[in-house]
């Protein structure tokens, strides 16, 4: 069918993969329905685009519920230990917006890591929030970002004290969580609401194995993209709250303003069933996970050059999600997208992540002994196909030299750093394009990160150096990828146009 659909190229590209023998370790939670509640799976083969619905009489209003929508989502708040919980049918990126707008207003300061979401740099420019940017620890074997640790934030508060939010990473990408405890005891010291982006860890609640969820640990706010992890469709998560710092009057009014007005009731009814789905079998089901997850490990212990992220290896105090399995490809000299573009076009095997050094697999409902043996064979096949085609592994390990050599400069970026420009004003002010060499001392109006690492080196309102040019060129050098720049050659900056009308803050 796919290939009779030539002028329909989502739908035809969506079949197509359909059709395939993929197998996929990554987003969404649900794994092309096999983790999905069989509930969910009967209602759709009967009723089908029948549930695609609007808000007709009996189906309640998201944005002021008071019936079955305010029933599904007291039960979430229930199920997920919350004392008020919010569908979002726009994703964690409008859970995030929401969550700043209703902390932070004009003017007000929130401490955030340098690591964060988009959405996170959308809700500051929507609030008027000044952002003091805290630089994570990073790791230079592995490459990778630790979450941000409590002598981080306390040190940022002592420096900044009128702040009036903290956010936080809580698990990243590759699974690691911080001590949400301790940081969420040093910011309430000084009554300042703890916000998490729990976008990755909505399943943390339901086995104790699992790190401690952000809710248990304290946290005000926490937005989870529900549908990452759990079953939910894609774009469907929830934000919640407890505590009195944080207003769930204001939290409804932003999200009033940022959702959709027209919601989608599919998205919304997998959010229902996806939480009755944990309250009722949550355990088992990630028993049945970890249990996958211990499988894996052990096999690939078994495999030469095969090195695991593990959580032995950590930090204190950083404790890690084993549903998430990082495999190095450091060891071979070999980048990660490598090793992906193997894995894909040999043994259709897609991962979560990625990077200049590992590949970060989601191990989650729905998944098989079937589905790990056929990653644990493909992985051997490619360190096999590595050591045989010693040519190409040698381009490879070239290549890997080259980026991971100017990669480890993110290890000399500021600890703690604050725009000259306030950020909605750099958003908003009149923006000019200019050459490298006229961009220096400039301020950005734009946002660039750089991979490898995968740390953003220039926000809105930050100054450009003349260091930061060269390191960024010396990454696109080397084969890395420039992401945020208007102009991906780097040849052009965009910068902000000086203005007397704008206030600068130094």
């Amino acid at each position: 069918m796919a290939d009779s659909l030539p002028h329909l190229p989502i739908l035809n590209a969506l079949l197509r993969h359909s059709q395939g023998d993929y197998r996929g370790f990554h987003t969404p939670g649900h794994h092309s329905g096999q983790g999905i509640h069989p509930d969910l799976a009967d209602a759709w083969r009967t009723a089908g685009l029948q549930l695609d619905l609007s808000e007709i009489p009996g189906l309640d209003n998201l944005a002021a519920p008071t019936a079955i929508i305010a029933q599904a989502q007291n039960l979430a708040a229930e199920t997920f230990g919350a004392e008020k919980s919010w569908f979002l049918i726009n994703g964690s990126t409008v859970g995030i917006s929401a969550a700043i707008m209703a902390t932070c207003g004009p003017g007000d300061r929130i401490l955030v890591p340098r690591t964060i979401h988009q959405s996170v740099l959308s809700g500051m420019v929507l609030a008027g929030a000044k952002p003091v940017f805290m630089t994570p620890e990073y790791d230079p074997v592995w490459g990778l970002a630790f979450p941000l640790n409590p002598a981080q934030i306390e040190a940022a508060l002592s420096h900044y004290p009128n702040t009036k939010a903290v956010l936080v990473i809580s698990p990243t990408y590759e699974g690691l969580c911080p001590d949400l405890v301790q940081i969420a005891q040093i910011v309430h010291q000084q009554n300042i609401p703890l916000i998490v982006d729990e976008a990755h860890g909505s399943h943390f609640q339901f086995h104790p194995q699992l790190p401690m969820s952000a809710i248990q640990a304290g946290a005000d706010v926490v937005i989870q993209s529900t549908h990452k992890t759990l079953s939910a469709l894609t774009q469907a998560g929830m934000l919640h709250q407890q505590g009195k710092r944080v207003s769930t009057t204001r939290i409804s009014q932003c999200l009033r303003v940022l959702q959709s007005s027209s919601p989608s009731y599919l998205l919304l009814a997998s959010l229902d069933i996806a939480r009755y789905q944990m309250a009722s079998e949550g355990e088992l089901l990630w028993d049945s996970v970890l249990g996958l997850a211990d499988y894996f490990t052990h096999a690939l212990t078994r495999l030469p050059h095969s090195i695991q992220l593990s959580a032995d290896s950590l930090p204190l105090g950083i404790t890690k999600d084993l549903t998430r399995q990082t495999l190095g490809t450091w060891p071979l000299a070999i980048t990660g997208y490598r090793a992906d573009d193997y894995l894909d076009q040999h043994h259709h095997i897609t991962a979560e992540l990625p990077t200049l050094n590992y590949l970060t697999f989601l191990l989650g409902l729905g998944h098989t002994p079937t589905d790990v043996n056929a990653l644990v064979k493909g992985w051997q096949q490619f360190i096999e196909n590595m050591e045989k085609n010693h040519e190409q592994t040698y381009l490879y390990s070239q290549e890997w030299q080259t980026l991971n050599q100017v990669s480890q400069a993110s290890s000399s970026l500021e600890p703690i750093t604050t725009p000259i420009l306030d950020l909605r004003t750099a958003f908003f002010s009149p923006q000019i394009k200019v050459t490298q060499a006229q961009a220096i001392h400039q301020v950005s109006a734009e946002w660039i990160c750089p991979y490898p690492p995968g740390i953003p080196w220039l926000f809105p309102g930050e100054q450009i150096t003349a260091t930061i040019i060269e390191r960024l060129l010396a990454i696109q050098q080397a084969g890395g990828t420039i992401t945020g720049a208007s102009d991906p050659t780097l040849q052009t900056l965009m910068v902000t146009e000086p203005d007397p009308a704008f206030d600068i803050i130094l």
